[in-house]
């Protein structure tokens, strides 16, 4: 029997790679059909941006799809809690600061009330 934890990352490892497989195989083909030799440092910085792009778009396109769906069945979304940093990582931080000094539940307070 396998752990869930090795399955969740077995499960996982396709959504992972692939963003890496296309941009080594974009790189091979600019290199074969168009004679384009990019730097090592864009193709690191290709490699590296890939998997945050590839959240990003997948993100992006489960909203477009609850979006289309709600407005197809005449639904309104809730509204989202705003903050200035991607993924949420103000309120986590915030959060986190709250359960060192205050209450654990004081930013969520502070949300519902704005």
């Amino acid at each position: 029997m396998v752990s869930p934890g090795i399955a969740y990352l077995v499960a996982s490892l396709p959504s992972l790679t692939s963003p890496l497989i296309v941009v080594y195989f974009l790189t091979r083909l600019l290199h074969e059909y168009q004679s384009i030799d990019l730097p090592l440092w864009a193709v690191i910085a290709s490699v590296l941006s890939s998997i945050p792009v590839a959240i990003l778009l997948k993100v992006s396109f489960a909203d477009f799809i609850d979006h289309r769906r709600a407005a197809a069945l005449g639904a309104v979304l809730p509204p989202r809690v705003y903050d200035k940093w991607p993924a949420g990582i103000g309120l986590l931080l915030q959060s986190i600061n709250n359960l060192k000094t205050g209450y654990p539940g004081q930013s969520a307070r502070h949300q519902l009330q704005t």
